[in-house]
C-alpha cells in the first residue's frame, strides 16, 4: 500500500461508499427498514443546512444533500489515510469513544420511543446492530495499536465513517 495512487483511489473509494450508504440510509426510510433507519447523523446536518441556514428551497432537495454530508463524513474520517501512516491518530479512538458512549446513552433513552413507534424486533435489531458495529470497531482499533498497519487504519475509519452515516443514531419515532 505504498504507492500514492493506490492510497487515494483506496480513499475515494470509502469517500464514495460513505455517501452512498448516508443517502441510501434516508432515501429508503419511509416505515421500520432495518438497512435503511434513517440515522440523526445524517439528517440533523441537512435539516441544519436546509432550514437553519435556508440553503435549499426546495424540500424534496434534502435527500440528495445527505449524500454530501455523508462525503463530508467520508472526506474528514479518510483524508488523513493520503500521507499513508499505519498508526491511528490520536484524535480518533477519541472520537470513536465520544460517539459509542452517545449512541449508546441515546439508544438507552430513546428505546421505549422506539418500541412503540417501531417494534421491539426493529428497536432491538438496530440495538444489537450499533453494539456489534462498536464492537468491531473496538476490536479493529485494538489491532491497529498492536501491529499497526495501513489496512487497519482504513478499515477503522471506514467502518466509523459507514456507522456514523448508516445505523448510529437511529431515528425511531413515526415515519410518513
Amino acid at each position: 500500500m505504498s504507492s500514492a495512487i493506490t492510497r487515494t483511489a483506496i480513499v475515494l473509494l470509502g469517500v464514495a461508499a460513505t455517501s452512498l450508504v448516508a443517502w441510501f440510509a434516508v432515501a429508503e426510510a419511509n416505515g421500520s427498514r432495518l438497512y435503511s433507519p434513517a440515522p440523526l447523523s445524517t439528517l440533523l446536518p441537512v435539516l441544519y443546512l436546509e432550514r437553519g441556514l435556508g440553503l435549499l428551497a426546495v424540500e424534496t432537495t434534502e435527500v440528495r444533500l445527505v449524500a454530501w454530508v455523508g462525503c463530508i463524513y467520508g472526506v474528514a474520517l479518510l483524508a488523513h489515510l493520503l500521507r499513508g501512516r499505519d498508526r491511528i491518530p490520536r484524535v480518533s479512538p477519541w472520537l470513536f469513544a465520544l460517539a459509542a458512549v452517545a449512541d449508546m446513552a441515546f439508544l438507552t433513552w430513546v428505546f421505549q420511543h422506539g418500541v412503540q413507534y417501531q417494534g421491539l424486533v426493529y428497536t432491538l435489531a438496530l440495538t444489537f446492530l450499533n453494539v456489534g458495529l462498536i464492537l468491531a470497531m473496538a476490536f479493529v482499533l485494538r489491532r491497529n495499536w498492536r501491529s499497526p498497519s495501513f489496512t487497519t487504519n482504513y478499515g477503522f475509519h471506514l467502518m466509523l465513517a459507514l456507522w456514523l452515516c448508516w445505523f448510529s443514531f437511529p431515528w425511531f419515532g413515526e415515519m410518513p
